[in-house]
């Protein structure tokens, strides 16, 4: 089950979700896999240092985050993935990279890409290697509140130049 701080949260905000127990799978794109969802639902938290303050990053699955873009677009100088040593006493209730992407929880931000269809649903896992919540994409963007971002992320193998052109806009190049 879920960890109950979790539960509470997400019932104090009248949320509509489900929960789903599968075999334990350590990375999203597995999960997504096991869960048989496409991967541009199922959310991957990657945990990031903006200006030295733990943020979380919510990403499709099969993407990574891009720091340097996301530092021009939210208007900061640093931008750097945090380090398990970094975050790991951070998320008592959860198993290590098993973090659902709610900041409120832990009184971080949270940063979020526009890759998500918002009118689909959107699952994360449940603070556990077994457990996924799934609910609504706009029911997650309306109770977590992030920030949401058009260049933090990306598929791996695309620059951020390949991405702008198929997004039909060139990328601006700071130096």
């Amino acid at each position: 089950m879920p960890f109950q701080r979790l539960l509470d949260y997400l019932n104090s905000h009248q949320a509509k979700y489900s929960i789903e127990v599968h075999s334990p799978a350590y990375t999203a794109p597995e999960v997504a896999e096991r869960v048989h969802i496409h991967g541009i639902n199922m959310a991957k938290v990657v945990v990031l240092k903006i200006e030295g303050k733990l943020t979380l990053m919510v990403i499709p699955s099969h993407y990574h985050v891009t720091c340097e873009a996301l530092a021009v677009e939210i208007g900061v100088h640093s931008v750097e993935i945090a380090s398990e040593v970094e975050f790991k006493d951070s998320f008592p209730d959860c198993e290590l990279g098993a973090i659902p992407p709610f900041g409120e929880l832990w009184n971080m931000d949270v940063c979020m890409s526009t890759a998500f269809h918002r009118d689909s649903e959107i699952a994360f896992n449940a603070g556990s290697w077994s457990e996924l919540i799934r609910m609504p994409c706009l029911e997650y963007v309306k109770i977590a509140s992030p920030v949401l971002v058009n260049h933090g992320a990306q598929l791996p193998g695309l620059s951020a130049r390949k991405v702008a052109q198929r997004r039909g806009r060139m990328a601006i190049h700071l130096h």
